[in-house]
């Protein structure tokens, strides 16, 4: 007989599922990730203002730089390049008061076509990989942690903290590495499964997951 493979059926929970009222997150054990919720950028009215949020998407979920080796006969050199996407490039366009420089794709778009794009978009929000995995004792305890550290972020910045200190505090956890990052917590969707997992392999799961998906707010 031929065997179905089974997967716990996840909730979702945008923004508005949590807002005021966090505890419908479950308090039991289980795996979690983190989603950038595209429909957040459906509001706008103008290519340009489709173009510009393309333009903030992709600063968002850019990496700064990537640390890589060059490797010679004589030696290792380590190096960071930036990283560059130049085929989102074609759909910016930059306003200037002389003129309109567009995007190789976009001038030919319709705001119509953008808003199809967008809601195409916003159904990828889960189906592509998640920004961040993890698994925990308490699904709910978990949230409120990332939910806190990003909040801790966002008042160090308004206070002007030292940026070296503010770094250093940020990248201790999911929610400080997106709040510096520029992330609104509205642009984020939590996922998650309730399911007993056993203490001892939860470090080694959430490792081994981490690598095979590499998500970009990810344990390093």
């Amino acid at each position: 007989m031929d065997q179905f493979l089974e997967i716990e059926d996840f909730t979702l929970y945008p923004h508005e599922k949590t807002l005021f009222q966090p505890d419908n997150i479950p308090l039991g054990s289980g795996i979690y990730a983190w989603y950038l919720d595209f429909s957040k950028f459906k509001n706008f009215n103008t290519v340009s203002e489709f173009s510009k949020k393309l333009e903030m998407i992709d600063s968002l979920i850019t990496l700064d730089e990537l640390n890589g080796t060059v490797k010679s006969y004589f030696k290792n050199y380590n190096v960071s390049l930036n990283e560059n996407r130049p085929f989102l490039e074609k759909y910016y366009m930059d306003d200037s008061e002389e003129e309109i420089n567009w995007g190789d794709k976009i001038r030919n778009f319709s705001i119509e076509d953008c808003k199809k794009i967008m809601d195409l978009f916003s159904n990828f929000s889960i189906l592509v990989n998640p920004l961040y995995v993890g698994i925990s004792n308490s699904l709910q305890t978990r949230w409120k942690q990332h939910r806190d550290a990003f909040q801790k972020i966002k008042r160090m910045q308004e206070d002007r903290e030292d940026e070296e200190l503010l770094n250093a505090t940020a990248v201790k956890s999911f929610g400080g590495r997106v709040a510096l990052k520029g992330f609104n917590w509205e642009y984020l969707i939590f996922a998650c499964v309730e399911k007993n997992i056993e203490r001892n392999l939860i470090g080694e799961t959430e490792y081994l997951i981490n690598r095979f998906y590499n998500p970009l707010f990810g344990r390093r």
